[in-house]
């Protein structure tokens, strides 16, 4: 499923990311929802630009994600880095578009392994350059939501392990403060690989 929020792209939550968006030419949809509660379901759409609701017509299609499909044709790169795996047969499927598949162990190697591809496309002669598209597949804003220690903002917190049935307000209060940090966490990861996109000076 889409497991951010749209509601947190706010000053107290991802501080970097909602100053980016500030920016001129970037744009932010005013009314997103998630397209579905169900992993494949939210992935389908994201890969397809559909409402899941279309997922079982076009479960086993052979063409593929069409918006990829068209990224080859243009003669993108696809490269999916995936520090979680869902397993079932649509979702492998749908990935068979990209040109690598690269298994993470985490959200670390994930973000490790996309900026060493950035750096490596920069530094191509234009002559062999070639567009780059990448997709990451990320588990911090994902049920446990694991962030370090160190990146604690909102307290207090329940354990990394925790009973996830049991409803006090109080446990609630610490599950939402879990789920913030590791939202903070992931706009700082994030924030730093897209300023390795600025263009050197």
């Amino acid at each position: 499923a889409e497991s951010l929020r749209s509601d947190i792209l706010n000053v107290a939550d991802m501080p970097r990311l909602s100053r980016r968006v500030q920016r001129p030419h970037h744009l932010v949809s005013r009314q997103h929802f998630s397209s579905s509660h169900l992993s494949q379901e939210g992935i389908f759409s994201t890969l397809y630009a559909l409402a899941a609701h279309h997922r079982p017509t076009l479960d086993g299609d052979k063409i593929g994600p069409y918006p990829l499909v068209l990224l080859r044709q243009l003669g993108y790169r696809l490269i999916s880095l995936e520090s979680m795996t869902i397993g079932y047969p649509g979702f492998q499927r749908m990935l068979n578009i990209f040109h690598r598949r690269i298994p993470c162990k985490d959200d670390s190697e994930a973000f490790t392994r996309a900026s060493a591809l950035l750096r490596a496309q920069r530094n191509l002669p234009s002559a062999k350059h070639q567009p780059l598209f990448i997709l990451i597949t990320t588990a911090e804003t994902h049920h446990p939501y694991p962030f370090p220690p160190s990146e604690t903002h909102f307290r207090p917190v329940v354990p990394v392990r925790y009973d996830h049935l049991f409803t006090a307000d109080k446990f609630r209060l610490k599950l939402w403060n879990r789920y913030r940090n590791a939202v903070r966490f992931l706009d700082k990861r994030l924030h730093t690989l897209l300023e390795s996109l600025r263009p050197e000076q």
